[in-house]
């Protein structure tokens, strides 16, 4: 059985009250160009070096350096714009999204609100997601518990009639860290 069916068969049982997706990798495909996005970001002064993590310093600089951090936002902005233009959805999970909208649905993710909600109004505008958590309004990069927690709390939801899909060891991880079921798609699908 492959993790679509399980995903299905999860979203089928009355146990779930809500669902929460990772973006990119999950609901969408898209190649960011990782090496020159760091490049501008540290020629710019927003990464230290060009090998630092991305997310942890922005959500560093969101608490530290307010004019960085929004210099930072603007470029990853413009990378994921560019990159959302050749991307594709997850049409599996598109349709299993539609089949239960009757669910609380959410985002967790590290990606810009920008792209996703671009990616909600062409794919799932007539889809309820809400809360959408973006790197704007998170609280620590994954792997980390906290936001998903935050989720539950916002939908007032035990976390054992929560799901969350994702499709890397961050998700795992931030999913476990949690104590809210977590299932990985295959981001080559």
């Amino acid at each position: 059985m492959d993790e679509y069916q399980n995903i299905k068969e999860a979203f089928q049982s009355e146990a779930i009250e809500g669902v929460i997706f990772d973006f990119e990798g999950t609901l969408f495909f898209f190649d960011i160009d990782w090496e020159s996005l760091k490049k501008e970001l540290h020629t710019t002064h927003v990464l230290p070096h060009a090998d630092a993590f991305i997310g942890p310093t922005l959500i560093h600089l969101k608490r530290t350096q307010e004019d960085l951090y929004n210099r930072g936002l603007t470029i990853i902005q413009r990378f994921e714009s560019e990159a959302y233009e050749q991307g594709k959805c997850n049409e599996k999970l598109i349709e299993l999204i539609k089949t239960i909208s009757q669910k609380r649905i959410g985002v967790f993710s590290m990606n810009t609100s920008s792209v996703i909600n671009k990616f909600i109004d062409q794919y799932l505008s007539k889809v309820t997601i809400d809360p959408i958590m973006s790197i704007e309004s998170i609280i620590e990069p994954k792997p980390s518990r906290i936001d998903l927690e935050k989720i539950a709390k916002y939908w007032n939801l035990p976390k054992d009639q929560i799901m969350f899909i994702g499709n890397s060891h961050f998700d795992r991880d931030s999913g476990k860290m949690a104590g809210i079921r977590t299932i990985l798609v295959n981001h080559q699908q």
